[in-house]
C-alpha cells in the first residue's frame, strides 16, 4: 500500500481493558501517498480505507446475509500538510444513516497549525439480512466505499 512508508511512534491503548476499545497511534511518513498537478496537491483523507472494495459485489444473492457480530470503527486522522500548503476546502461527504442497521459519518477540519482533521465512524449494528434485502446492503457497503475515497486538494500558498 506505501511501499516506502517509514512507521514510528507506534502506541497500543487499552489491551488490558476489555471495557474500552482497543486503540492504535502511530505516526506515518508515506512519500508519494499524494498527486501534485499544478499548485495542488490531492490526498485520500483515509488512507488505509481508500483502497478496500465493497464486500459485496454480486449483482444477486440466493442466501441471507449474516454477520457474526455488531461492530464500530472509528478513525482520527491528522494530515500535516508541507509547508507552505493549506486545505484547499474542507468538504466531507457527511453522515448517512442505515436506519436501525447503524450509520456512517465523516467530517473534516482544519485544527490548530493547519493540521488537516478527519473523524470517521461507522456503526453497524444490524447482524441478519434476508437474501431479498441484498439489494440494499450491497448499496449501503457501496456507499461507505465511495465515502472512504473522499479526495482533498491542498493548494500553495
Amino acid at each position: 500500500m506505501f511501499p516506502d512508508a517509514e512507521v514510528t511512534e507506534i502506541a497500543v491503548e487499552n489491551c488490558d481493558d476489555p471495557t474500552r476499545p482497543l486503540r492504535f497511534r502511530y505516526h506515518l511518513l508515506a512519500p508519494q501517498y499524494a498527486q501534485v498537478a499544478g499548485r495542488r496537491i490531492f490526498f485520500h483523507i483515509l488512507p488505509f480505507q481508500r483502497s478496500r472494495p465493497s464486500p459485496f459485489s454480486a449483482s444477486e444473492r440466493r442466501n441471507p446475509v449474516q454477520f457474526p457480530y455488531a461492530w464500530t470503527e472509528t478513525d482520527a486522522v491528522r494530515i500535516r500538510p508541507p509547508a507552505g500548503f493549506v486545505l484547499d476546502n474542507a468538504s466531507a461527504p457527511g453522515g448517512i444513516g442505515f436506519g436501525a442497521a447503524g450509520g456512517y459519518n465523516l467530517t473534516v477540519a482544519v485544527g490548530d497549525n493547519g493540521q488537516v482533521i478527519a473523524n470517521r465512524e461507522l456503526t453497524f449494528v444490524g447482524t441478519y439480512f434476508d437474501a431479498k434485502d441484498y439489494p440494499v446492503v450491497k448499496q449501503v457497503f457501496s456507499e461507505i466505499q465511495k465515502r472512504n475515497t473522499h479526495t482533498l486538494a491542498l493548494i500553495k500558498q
